[in-house]
């Protein structure tokens, strides 16, 4: 081949590996994700991260559904303050937590969602934080995400009420007519543009609502909380580095060829 049909071959050999590799179709999506908790007035979160499977083989422009492996996004042992007086006795909490591994499928409403549990457990610390708790209560967590009810019973009784994910909205009803309070999930793509969810930069958020009783004062919820589930999608390590070398090399020939004018 002549040299500079062969340097014009590999000129745009390297420009298609900038263009192209971070969209190279594969059978799972690396993401990296956080789980943030909002139990009463107490917000924490979590992180982690791995790959997801898109619409049962690999991305595309529209999410039909996802799947997650256990564990993904994970804590052990994260220890909360509980400062309101409104939830007493309980001073702290001990969370040991992960998602389980499961799939949100869309819905007719053109939602994903899905029963997904939180699995694990938080430990509820009474009388005094978790470090110097009078009492301690174990309940598991498997609802949240799920839905159905958990109750753990001791020396306070407590019952923890979940449902399933969604990237709609997640509504609580407050007791006495109050009113109610939301969090709203969503799926994007890059810029917020519509059929590029998956692609490096798009983004996943699932929400789901989770109410507490207890067996002190009047027999209403006394906590409200939800969780929120954000994906971030990010480019594969493979297709990111082949892409940042065809960029290099192409910035390397621009170079070389200024030079030699």
């Amino acid at each position: 081949m002549p040299r500079p049909l062969l340097r014009r071959s590999l000129g745009w050999l390297l420009l298609c590996a900038c263009a192209f590799a971070p969209q190279a179709r594969a059978v799972v999506v690396p993401f990296t994700g956080t789980m943030k908790v909002e139990i009463g007035s107490v917000v924490t979160t979590f992180s982690g991260g791995g790959f997801a499977t898109v619409n049962g083989s690999g991305p595309g422009g529209h999410v039909a559904s996802l799947s997650l492996p256990a564990g993904a996004i994970a804590t052990n042992g994260l220890s909360v303050a509980v400062t309101d007086p409104s939830v007493a006795p309980i001073e702290g909490l001990r969370i040991s937590a992960a998602n389980g591994a499961g799939t949100f499928a869309e819905t007719a409403m053109g939602r994903l969602g899905g029963a997904v549990p939180l699995q694990g457990i938080s430990k509820v610390c009474l009388f005094g934080p978790c470090t110097n708790a009078v009492a301690n209560l174990d309940i598991p967590l498997s609802v949240i995400g799920a839905g159905g009810r958990n109750v753990a019973t001791g020396y306070l009784d407590v019952t923890v009420e979940g449902a399933p994910w969604t990237t709609g909205t997640a509504v609580l009803f407050t007791p006495f007519g109050a009113g109610f309070e939301t969090r709203m999930g969503f799926a994007r793509g890059p810029l917020s543009m519509d059929g590029t969810t998956t692609a490096p930069g798009g983004s996943i958020q699932l929400v789901t609502p989770i109410t507490v009783w207890t067996n002190v004062g009047v027999d209403q919820p006394s906590i409200f909380g939800f969780v929120t589930a954000t994906l971030q999608f990010v480019p594969e390590p493979t297709s990111l580095a082949l892409s940042a070398v065809g960029c290099a090399l192409l910035g390397w020939r621009a170079h070389r060829r200024r030079a030699r004018r």
